[in-house]
């Protein structure tokens, strides 16, 4: 302890904390001090130390990046699919019903115009449900597992 310049105490403390986590073990061989006090003999302990520094903030959060990536082109994906399918059928379908029906309904009935356009209108917003749903499944999985990320 003289060689090393610390207290006595401040070894003794630190070795029993690397007893206590198993990086060092007591050995079955002792010796006897010019006092007569037993010393024991200490060994390490056959284990790895893995030492990794810590993630930052940018970068866990860099490792959601593919997710959104993900999220962002199911969305487009389910959005031009929805263009394609519901696109055509409803805008041939509402064009028809105004071109028949266009005189007659400003004339008698402006609200049943509003209320067949609305449905038009409400049918596509399939990909903000997707969108919404993906970044809330991410938000979920980051708020989860963040200390593992």
């Amino acid at each position: 302890m003289d060689a090393l310049g610390i207290p006595a105490s401040t070894v003794e403390y630190n070795i029993g904390k690397l007893l206590k986590s198993g990086f060092v073990e007591k050995k079955k061989n002792f010796f006897w001090s010019k006092k007569g006090k037993k010393i024991v003999m200490y060994e390490l302990s056959n284990k790895s130390i893995l030492i990794s520094p810590n993630r930052g903030t940018s970068e866990k959060l860099k490792s959601l990046l593919p997710g959104f990536i993900l999220t962002l082109t199911g969305t487009f994906a389910v959005w031009v699919f929805d263009t394609i399918k519901s696109g055509n059928i409803q805008n041939n379908v509402a064009q028809d019903y105004v071109i028949q029906n266009s005189q007659k309904m400003i004339l008698e009935n402006v609200p049943e115009l509003s209320n067949g356009m609305s449905n038009v209108i409400q049918a596509n917003a399939v990909w903000g449900w997707f969108l919404s749903g993906g970044i809330l499944a991410l938000l979920i999985f980051a708020m989860v597992n963040w200390r593992k990320l």
